[in-house]
């Protein structure tokens, strides 16, 4: 069986824990919420017997940094999250890139764009986004939503793709 290891990282209130929800409820996943080392850790499996995506829910910079060997062990993957109606949100990224980059951590990275429902509060351009993903060598975004699960079909299609996964049926 092949395990990919996925953290999911970004500021509080982006809306990560609503995304992790709705891949549960989408492909039908057990969810394991738990304390590793004190850290408040919700790891969420999504496979078949053949593969396997683990994804890593990271809430604070400064657990992520205390942890690092851990988190960043078997690593394949960053789900980089932020907030379409808080600019901040997208900046905020920044660090956490900049961490991976100076302790020269290698991964497949995404950029989600979340709370695509409320595009009427919007503060983040579609050129923004794309200046920021080519800034930070970042290969893909994605506009997605928590509420309705808009395009996390489209998450999991990347991952697939970037390592070389043909076939994932649920």
């Amino acid at each position: 069986m092949l395990t990919f290891k996925l953290l999911m990282i970004g500021e509080p209130d982006v809306g990560k824990s609503s995304l992790l929800r709705q891949l549960e409820r989408k492909f039908n996943v057990v969810n394991n919420k738990g304390t590793t080392v004190g850290v408040p850790l919700e790891v969420v499996r999504i496979g078949t017997d053949e593969v396997v995506f683990q994804i890593w829910k990271i809430e604070a910079i400064e657990e992520f940094k205390s942890l690092f060997k851990l988190f960043t062990k078997n690593l394949a993957g960053i789900i980089f999250v932020f907030d379409l109606t808080k600019r901040d949100t997208l900046y905020a990224l920044e660090k956490w890139i900049a961490l991976l980059k100076e302790r020269n951590v290698k991964y497949k990275p995404l950029l989600i764009a979340n709370k695509a429902d409320l595009d009427f509060w919007r503060e983040v351009s579609q050129e923004e986004m794309i200046a920021f993903m080519k800034k930070y060598n970042l290969e893909l975004v994605v506009e997605t939503s928590a509420i309705d699960g808009k395009n996390l079909d489209d998450v999991i299609d990347y991952f697939l793709g970037a390592f070389g996964i043909k076939e994932f049926i649920i």
